[in-house]
């Protein structure tokens, strides 16, 4: 019974140190030698000892091999990899053997390709072959291998299975296998805030385009998204802020948060902003102030990009921002200029054919509602939002009409730039009235044109029905030769003050100004006399004025004859110098029989002498256009044959003169300066005769040259 259990106890013993040998992988071929002892009292109380004999043990070969780490699962938090991008899976391979192994390898997808695999070691990379063994891996050691999967063509959403297994080269030919997961994704990607296929935007007073006076303060937004599944990191935009404008650094805001220290900064004409990460499908605002420079021409347009950028991708370029240097899109009073805007001034725009147009564009200030048509409000300003496919090319018509106003047409050409963001537009006035300078309220014939601008059309230059009011009246509506008429005439601007004003009244033939009877506002004021034309000035007309002076009628005017007399009142516009303003009246006298009633008719003959007898010969030739005067300021033009014609001049003695001025190149007077008033050679003619009414005077001029 003793000796039972003594080989039991020696049995469990040697079990056990197997048992630690083999968890210490103790290398095969390994002697294991045992030998038991055993001290002990027997009954008798005598102590004894017994000693085994030896054992001894050969470890066998074992072979083992771990591949790791192995997913059960796909996790699109951790496992997620940009599509169109290769991807690397690092496997942990474990020689749980107990001699060195060499391990073949096999990796596999189940979408893509593999591309590579590699030891990685100390930072080092060193390639393998696909299907080929690892070099000996010693019992106990790891192996990190990396592969490197192409997912090819596969789309966003695709789970991609990334299988590696071990085979072991010794006995018994262990073998392990592990699987990876990569989830595909949308890559990081600047766009803009409408998404893919969305360009970034840049815009200025939140709109493409703006009218900026010099010295004026504008603010640029740039708006942009991260439209892919994985975060963009180091975004950087780059803005150049084109020469005329002056960007501030420290204006840049981030989504509503001032810049931090580092993350702008201004550069000559470029500013850079630096965001570390955008986090996927966010979106980032930028914006920051600049200021239109005093010096920067009016009418020229300031245009500006930007470009962003990330780690993972290549600089995106924005839409265009443009500045209109000057005011644009204002209907205003053409005389007043830019202190007059008209208020309730009805625009409306169509086609060429008369078609309305439906805006499909952005709704810009002051029409939000986009409407068709608009009615201005105080400041007179107007607009409209055009869709990227109307911008053109293409034509429309501006139609505007105002209480007090003649209505006016414009025809605006539009011509759209390369991205379809921005359009030149070429104003052109239908009506045959002036225009405005581009960015300006100064008037102008030549058609203005806005060169990279959104839903600017120009200012709009409205002219009064009536810019000067003008009455005259005569005292008398029925008179005879002798008698003494009153015109008095009032006039006043409608609108604003104008500048210097003219005043031209012109007396009828028969009828000559009283000296000393002008009054100007109940002021004596003589008026320059030139013949029968009368001139007043005054330095500005801002109110009503009144010019009142005296006539005679002459004897020998023509009984059943109406005298009318004209005048007009011109001013200039105050904001175009050149440009003059006008309006006009006419009074008339009827004459009736009194003791002086007959009349003179002068006719005659301007004439090539070409035969050169001073008198009109067969042979010589008429000349055209040539202008004759009376004493009295009375002029007329030659017809086509040289003939002339005063019809009806009081009787008496009258002088007749050619106006030099007018000859044409081929025509010259006699240089023979003692010809008397009677020669037809004289430049000067004298119409004899007092009593003569009645009678027809041929007076002829007779020129050198010839046609």
């Amino acid at each position: 019974m003793f000796s039972s259990r003594l080989f039991l106890c020696l049995a469990f013993a040697m079990a056990a140190l197997v048992t630690r040998g083999a968890a210490a992988t103790t290398p095969a071929g390994t002697i294991i030698s045992n030998t038991a002892s055993m001290s002990y009292t027997d009954l008798n109380g005598v102590a004894a000892s017994i000693t085994s004999n030896t054992v001894t043990a050969t470890v066998s070969t074992v072979s083992a091999v771990t591949v790791g780490p192995n997913e059960q699962g796909c996790n699109p938090a951790t496992d997620a990899e940009p599509e169109k991008a290769a991807f690397v899976r690092t496997f942990t391979i474990t020689n749980g053997g107990n001699m060195p192994d060499a391990f073949t390898l096999t990796a596999s997808t189940s979408a893509g390709t593999i591309t590579s695999l590699a030891i990685v070691a100390n930072g080092a990379s060193t390639p393998l072959t696909n299907g080929t063994a690892l070099p000996s891996v010693a019992p106990g050691a790891t192996v990190q291998i990396a592969v490197t999967v192409n997912p090819g063509n596969a789309t966003a959403g695709t789970d991609i299975e990334v299988t590696l297994a071990a085979l072991s080269s010794l006995a018994g030919a262990a073998t392990s296998t592990a699987e990876q997961c990569a989830v595909l994704v949308t890559a990081a990607a600047i766009t803009g805030p409408g998404g893919p296929n969305t360009p970034i935007l840049k815009l200025v007073n939140g709109q493409p385009s703006v009218p900026a006076q010099p010295g004026a303060t504008v603010t640029y937004s740039i708006q942009f998204m991260n439209s892919g599944m994985l975060p963009a990191t180091a975004v950087t935009i780059v803005d150049t802020v084109p020469a005329g404008i002056t960007a501030s650094a420290a204006s840049v805001y981030i989504d509503g948060v001032a810049a931090a220290a580092g993350e702008a900064s201004l550069a000559g004409q470029t500013l850079t902003v630096t965001i570390p990460s955008v986090a996927a499908g966010a979106q980032q605002v930028v914006t920051f102030t600049a200021t239109v420079n005093a010096s920067a021409t009016v009418g020229t347009t300031l245009l500006n990009t930007v470009a962003v950028s990330s780690a993972q991708q290549a600089a995106q370029q924005s839409t265009l921002a443009s500045v209109l240097v000057g005011t644009g899109n204002i209907v205003y009073d053409a005389v007043g200029g830019a202190s007059v805007p008209v208020p309730g001034a009805t625009v409306s725009i169509t086609q060429t054919n008369g078609k309305p147009v439906t805006l499909a564009g952005t709704a810009l200030a002051p029409n939000t509602g986009n409407v068709d048509p608009f009615v201005t409000g105080a400041t007179g300003a107007y607009s409209f939002g055009l869709g990227s496919k109307q911008i053109g090319p293409g034509t429309y018509i501006l139609t505007v009409t105002a209480p007090g106003y003649l209505p006016r047409k414009f025809q605006l050409t539009l011509t759209p730039n390369a991205a379809g963001t921005l359009y030149t537009v070429r104003v052109t006035a239908l009506d045959g009235e002036l225009l405005a300078v581009p960015g300006g309220f100064a008037l102008t014939s030549t058609p203005p044109t806005l060169a990279n601008v959104y839903g600017l059309f120009g200012n709009l230059p409205m002219f009064r029905a009536q810019n000067i009011a003008v009455t005259k009246t005569v005292d008398r509506s029925f008179a005879a030769s002798g008698d003494r008429l009153v015109y008095t005439l009032t006039f006043q601007n409608v609108g604003p003050s104008l500048a210097t004003t003219t005043i031209v009244d012109t007396l009828p033939q028969g009828v000559v100004y009283a000296p000393g009877t002008g009054r100007v506002d109940n002021v004596r004021e003589e008026p320059k006399i030139a013949g029968r034309v009368l001139t007043w000035k005054i330095p500005t007309l801002a109110t009503q004025h009144a010019i009142v002076f005296a006539a005679v009628i002459l004897p020998g005017t023509e009984e059943n004859t109406t005298l009318t007399n004209n005048v007009t009142v011109s001013a200039a516009a105050p904001n175009e110098p050149g440009t003059i303003l006008s309006g006009s009246a006419f009074a008339s006298t009827a004459v009736v029989a009194g003791v002086f009633t007959d009349q003179t008719i002068i006719t005659g003959r301007v004439f090539y002498d070409i035969r050169k007898t001073g008198e009109f010969d067969p042979g010589d030739l008429g000349i055209a256009g040539v202008r004759i005067y009376l004493e009295d300021g009375e002029s007329i033009v030659t017809d086509s044959t040289g003939r002339y014609d005063f019809p009806g001049v009081k009787p008496g003695m009258h002088v007749l003169k050619l106006d030099v001025t007018t000859l044409p190149a081929t025509a010259k007077p006699y240089a023979d300066s003692n010809f008397s008033f009677d020669d037809q050679r004289s430049i000067r003619r004298l119409v004899h005769g007092v009593f003569d009414g009645g009678i027809m005077q041929d007076i002829n001029f007779a020129l050198e040259g010839s046609p």
